[in-house]
């Protein structure tokens, strides 16, 4: 069991990590993977890049053979499910993951954290709901589950969580159960701050493979299997836009 493509990037352009595009892509190199996701946190975190940052990538397409997304970890910001990003730069990244973050959130009810949560998986945009089991910010696991089955998006496993968020793996465990049960896709991240973690998730292996998670659910377990996955979220997204006039304002869906 393994991934070709990280999912959870950030460089410098974070504030709070410390590595570079160039040195994150040659860790990426040395480890063998074959694509990386750069995921800067959207604007509502102290220290992460303005709103204009999201909306063109000078970004090479491939760099030192590991091909390169343009994407963002955007915040969830209300219970509505809205986003510090507006809709309009969403729709041109490769991948949006979203989050609950203090301090831009304060933690609340479990009932207000599993709102939020449930109404970013309901936005067109949004991909993938990152470190679902913050112990921060507790949810009703099965409902997230749940939402994420009815509009097939992607929960994270997040492999940072152990170290700076522990605590959360029981409710991966139950997480990781009820996507089984129900064929929900995961993405297995590193959230590398710095360049030695890219492509390290192996605390997040150790647990899918003690608990026999498939891995066919693993949607970044191969590169083709990502673009796979990216594939059908641009079709997702052009549909979306088709119905809909794009403002710069923040999405809200409502649960």
């Amino acid at each position: 069991m393994k991934i070709e493509v990280d999912t959870h990037v950030h460089t410098v352009v974070s504030d709070h990590a410390y590595s570079t595009i160039t040195e994150v892509v040659a860790e990426a190199a040395a480890t063998g993977l074959k694509g990386i996701v750069v995921t800067e946190h959207g604007p509502a975190v102290p220290g992460a890049p303005p709103p204009f940052f999201f909306s063109v990538s000078p970004m090479p397409r491939e760099k030192a053979g590991v091909r390169l997304y343009f994407g963002c970890e955007a915040d969830i910001l209300y219970s509505t499910g809205e986003l510090d990003i507006y809709a309009d730069q969403l729709r041109r990244l490769d991948f949006v993951i979203a989050a609950l973050h203090q301090p831009v959130t304060a933690p609340s009810k479990r009932e207000r954290h599993t709102r939020a949560i449930v109404n970013a998986i309901k936005n067109p945009l949004v991909d993938c709901i990152a470190h679902p089991e913050n112990p921060a910010f507790p949810v009703d696991m099965d409902v997230v589950v749940r939402a994420a089955a009815r509009y097939d998006k992607l929960l994270e496993v997040n492999n940072n969580s152990f170290l700076v968020r522990p605590g959360g793996e029981q409710a991966y465990r139950g997480m990781l159960g009820a996507c089984a049960d129900r064929g929900v896709r995961i993405a297995v991240a590193s959230d590398a701050h710095i360049d030695s973690d890219v492509g390290r998730v192996g605390r997040a292996l150790e647990l899918l493979r003690a608990i026999g998670f498939p891995e066919d659910l693993i949607v970044n377990a191969t590169f083709d299997g990502f673009e796979n996955y990216l594939h059908e979220r641009r079709a997702r997204v052009e549909a979306f836009v088709a119905r809909n006039e794009i403002f710069f304002e923040g999405c809200r869906f409502e649960f």
